[in-house]
C-alpha cells in the first residue's frame, strides 16, 4: 500500500516534466517586422548615415537586438556583423523605431538584416537560467532551450 502511494506521485512528478518540456521546446511563432530604408541623412561628425523604419507588423511584442548585418547582393557570400549604438528594445505591436547606422562606402547594392525575437516569457526565462538564481538549472536545461527564439528582419535592396 505504501509503494503505490508512492508511485502515483513520482509518475504524475515524470509526466508533469515531460509536458513541462514539450511545451518549452514549442518554437514560438517568428516575429513579423518590416524593416525599411527611409533616407540617407547625415551625422553630426559628417558621416554619412542611412536610416531605418523597423515596425511591428506582429501580435505581440518583439525585441530588436542591438546586432545587425550589411548583405551585398554583389557579393551574396559577403556580410558584416555589427553593433548598433542603440541597447536592445522593445516594440509594441503596431509600434516602430526608426534608427541609424553607418552607411556602407562604395557603390553596390545592399540591404540591412535586423536580429529580433518574441520577447515573451522564453526570453526572460532564457535569461533568468544565466542569472545566479537560475544557474542551477542551466546544466540540465536541452541546449535549444538555453537560447532566445530568434529570427530577421530585412530591409528591401538598397542602391546606393
Amino acid at each position: 500500500m505504501r509503494r503505490r502511494k508512492l508511485i502515483l506521485p513520482v509518475v504524475g512528478a515524470i509526466i508533469a516534466t515531460i509536458a513541462a518540456l514539450a511545451w518549452l521546446s514549442s518554437q514560438p511563432p517568428a516575429s513579423a517586422v518590416a524593416v525599411a530604408f527611409i533616407a540617407y541623412t547625415n551625422a553630426p561628425t559628417g558621416e554619412r548615415m542611412a536610416m531605418f523604419r523597423i515596425t511591428n507588423d506582429g501580435r505581440r511584442q518583439t525585441r530588436r537586438w542591438n546586432v545587425y548585418n550589411i548583405e551585398s547582393r554583389e557579393q551574396p557570400t559577403w556580410f558584416s556583423t555589427l553593433s548598433l549604438q542603440a541597447a536592445p528594445t522593445a516594440i509594441q505591436p503596431g509600434q516602430s523605431e526608426l534608427f541609424t547606422i553607418p552607411a556602407p562606402e562604395g557603390s553596390r547594392t545592399w540591404r540591412l538584416t535586423v536580429s529580433v525575437s518574441p520577447d515573451g516569457w522564453r526570453r526572460r526565462f532564457c535569461d533568468w537560467i544565466r542569472q545566479p538564481s537560475g544557474r542551477f538549472l542551466y546544466a540540465i536545461i536541452p541546449s535549444r532551450l538555453r537560447v532566445w527564439p530568434s529570427g530577421f528582419g530585412r530591409s528591401d535592396w538598397i542602391d546606393q
